[in-house]
């Protein structure tokens, strides 16, 4: 049983939205993969569960997946299978449902007499798992079953409210391309031309992630700090910046981007490539879940470090 779902990202250069750095694309497609199999396990499906990129697209970067379920009895009861059907949108005074008088038969059974149900599973299932990813960005805080006319099964908000709760490093994948300011947005549907989606941006992806995530949250936006490390990089990339090593930071955030400040450009700091220095810098950056950058107030060579 197979179904189509399409991934989106667009990048953040207005001029090429296409251009999407590859490490972070790839890190983000293994951490869909593993949420999506996540959510699929959610709803009470049996088996495994299969997630191929079938292929990639131009305008913006586009990822179409194969979602494939492997199993002779996708589900365990009938109950669980019709709260699925109507949770995804299926009008089931539409279905058969005469063969199904027991809610406790087995589905396989069913499905021998009946082979169009498993056909509306496929139908149904990459619709499904656009709704649970709208309904997995409302699960932070507090378990959320209803939102208007909207609801969702207790039981698949229980266990999405957990999913996010445990500091899940799959989130955290992800949503990486966030993370490192490589996309306006990413795009989840079951359409291919994405006219029906949900989106995830800059604003909303730290709804997806636990507060365990933060990164290097000592770091307050806009307060200035003095740092003592080495410039390991002098880069451009819509403009120019260097990449410094700070010292006394967690390992895995402690290559800082670093912007001249006001009246300075790069070249006034490539005598300071590979050198230890001492700087003082301000924070920039829209969220505590995102890799913080430097501007920098002043720098100068440090001999020593100094208490």
């Amino acid at each position: 049983m197979q179904s189509s779902f399409y991934i989106k990202y667009e990048g953040k250069n207005n001029a090429n939205d296409s251009s999407v750095d590859l490490s972070v694309l790839g890190e983000s497609i293994l951490g869909f993969d593993f949420l999506i199999k996540e959510l699929i396990k959610i709803i009470g499906i049996q088996g495994e569960v299969s997630v191929k990129a079938k292929r990639g697209r131009e305008g913006s970067v586009i990822i179409d997946l194969i979602l494939e379920i492997i199993s002779k009895a996708p589900f365990d009861n009938l109950q669980s299978y019709y709260e699925f059907l109507r949770f995804a949108g299926a009008e089931l005074s539409k279905i058969d449902l005469s063969k199904a008088k027991d809610l406790h038969d087995k589905i396989n059974s069913l499905a021998a007499k009946n082979a169009l149900d498993l056909g509306l599973l496929a139908y149904f299932l990459p619709i499904g798992v656009k709704k649970l990813f709208k309904w997995l960005g409302k699960q932070k805080n507090k378990v959320v079953v209803e939102e208007g006319k909207a609801v969702i099964p207790v039981n698949y908000a229980v266990k999405m409210h957990k999913l996010i709760g445990r500091r899940n490093r799959n989130c955290k994948k992800a949503l990486v391309p966030f993370i490192e300011d490589k996309v306006k947005k990413i795009q989840l549907s079951d359409k291919e031309d994405f006219s029906e989606s949900v989106v995830i941006d800059d604003k909303n992806f730290p709804n997806y992630l636990s507060k365990n995530e933060e990164i290097l949250p000592e770091l307050v936006t806009n307060k200035k700090y003095k740092f003592y490390g080495k410039v390991v990089g002098l880069l451009s990339e819509r403009g120019t910046y260097m990449k410094i090593k700070i010292e006394d930071l967690d390992r895995r955030y402690n290559s800082l981007v670093a912007f001249p400040g006001d009246g300075s450009t790069i070249k006034d700091f490539r005598k300071y490539f590979n050198e230890d220095v001492l700087i003082v810098a301000h924070i920039l950056r829209f969220t505590q879940y995102q890799k913080p950058k430097l501007v920098i107030d002043s720098i100068e060579l440090s001999q020593n470090k100094m208490v």
